[in-house]
């Protein structure tokens, strides 16, 4: 048994090792049938005191364990953030408009960067997404245009499927001054939420809306046994 204690030391590398690709551009031809993916990753990180996706978990850096799981379902990776705090993750990365303003914010900037219609978003601290359920979020969402997970105490807005089209229900939304992702849910023409006992078969320990806010979170996962 190991039991992983080291963890308020950065990661220094991935053990990702990713091709990095930029699908923008006339030439690109698949925008309706890749599976994409954004990892939000550039938030203020004021309760952790440092970025959480350098945050090391059972010898990796947390963002890497999300990584792998997407890109192991098939998924296209971006991130979204700022350039030169994540270009060693050998990703192409979406530059916020406006740093460390929020999620909803950084979707807007997603939306006119990306040529996609939809794409799964989750947080880079909710390292314990499973493919399975990734992967069930993707076919949902094909007719859908938001698609979020129910947990006890309602939805979740992380991990889930947006679509290009809530564009003006964000601008909406932010013009009135709400910079919830949840407020969407009532902009949107067709929302789907996921009960739980549904979700669970994709995940049977539900740790998927597991997100780390703080080093004792990080510290209390880490307690895990590994065998």
């Amino acid at each position: 048994f190991l039991i992983v204690m080291n963890v308020l030391k950065p990661c220094t590398t991935s053990l990702m090792n990713l091709k990095k690709e930029f699908p923008f551009g006339k030439k690109n031809t698949m925008r309706h049938t890749k599976k994409i993916s954004v990892i939000l990753a550039g938030g203020a990180n004021t309760r952790f005191g440092s970025h959480k996706a350098f945050a090391c978990y059972q010898g990796r850096p947390l963002i890497d364990h999300l990584m792998e799981t997407l890109h192991q379902t098939g998924f296209l990776l971006f991130l979204s953030g700022q350039k030169n705090i994540l270009k060693k993750f050998n990703l192409p990365i979406i530059e916020d408009d406006e740093a460390q303003q929020g999620p909803l914010r950084a979707m807007r900037t997603i939306w006119k960067a990306l040529p996609y219609e939809k794409a799964v978003i989750v947080a880079c601290d909710m390292p314990f997404l499973t493919p399975p359920l990734a992967d069930h979020l993707w076919n949902v969402g094909s007719q859908h245009d938001i698609v979020l997970l129910k947990g006890v105490n309602g939805p979740s807005p992380l991990p889930g499927v947006y679509a290009k089209s809530l564009i003006p229900a964000i601008e909406k939304t932010l013009r009135e001054g709400d910079e919830s992702l949840l407020a969407l849910l009532r902009a949107s023409d067709s929302p789907s939420l996921i009960p739980r006992d549904e979700w669970y078969r994709y995940d049977p320990q539900y740790r998927s809306l597991l997100n780390i806010n703080t080093r004792e979170d990080l510290q209390q996962c880490s307690k895990t046994v590994i065998t």
